[in-house]
């Protein structure tokens, strides 16, 4: 099998049935390793963002845009483009370093900055005139959870390995007939440890993920105030 074959939902339980010396299904059901798996994707999504998506979305001229109106199984959103434009990602305490009155000012049809108001909320400023539509395009890292044994998994193919210690830490930590706190230990650590592997991969062989809403950078300040109208260095934006 190629390294960046990815299981499905019935490879990856045959290999933790293996794992846990329980072919059989004698001591735990599919039911139980499906929950698992599910965990076990979301968990390495949250962590490494490994999976990105990218959708389109026509605004209608609201200021305001509710996530589960763009799409489904956003995790956390990216860059933004309205019109072609990308977006500067704030916050509004540094919206209100830049500009005191930064609520109240007019309408236009080009905002130049992201901020989340509210969770599973991004809001756009300038507020935009509700006049016409505005196509806007969205990337963001996305969640998954299997919807079928022949479904595959999202991740990269050689992130497939770190399913099993997960799953028989899961097995081991649970009140049954396998319930065994030492080997779950164990196995957290061999997850863990695949975890790690994960991130370091992606720090020396992926590109520089998106900031999204993370702190602002040099670069994007001067982007949204050019030098000197904080001073030569403004330490907001460190």
């Amino acid at each position: 099998m190629a390294l960046n074959s990815k299981w499905t939902r019935t490879q990856h339980r045959a290999a933790a049935r293996r794992e846990i010396m329980d072919s059989g299904t004698k001591w735990v059901t599919d039911a139980q390793l499906n929950t698992y798996l599910d965990d076990w994707e979301y968990i390495l999504q949250h962590r490494h963002e490994l999976v990105w998506n990218i959708t389109t979305f026509t605004s209608t001229g609201s200021t305001t845009l509710t996530l589960t109106d763009v799409a489904t199984g956003i995790l956390r959103p990216g860059f933004l483009y309205w019109e072609g434009t990308k977006l500067v990602p704030r916050t509004q305490d540094e919206l209100s370093a830049y500009q005191s009155n930064w609520r109240s000012v007019n309408t236009t049809t080009r905002p130049i900055v992201m901020y989340s108001p509210a969770p599973e909320v991004i809001a756009v400023w300038p507020p935009v005139s509700t006049a016409s539509e505005y196509e806007t395009i969205w990337e963001y890292a996305t969640v998954h959870a299997f919807a079928s044994d022949a479904d595959a998994q999202i991740l990269p193919g050689w992130t497939r390995y770190s399913s099993t210690p997960y799953l028989a830490m899961r097995v081991y930590a649970n009140n049954g007939p396998l319930h065994d706190l030492s080997k779950a230990e164990r196995y957290r650590a061999m997850f863990e440890n695949a975890s790690q592997r994960i991130a370091r991969t992606m720090r020396r062989y992926w590109p520089k993920r998106s900031p999204a809403l993370r702190p602002a950078s040099a670069y994007e300040l001067d982007i949204l105030a050019p030098r000197g109208q904080f001073g030569d260095k403004s330490t907001l934006w460190i």
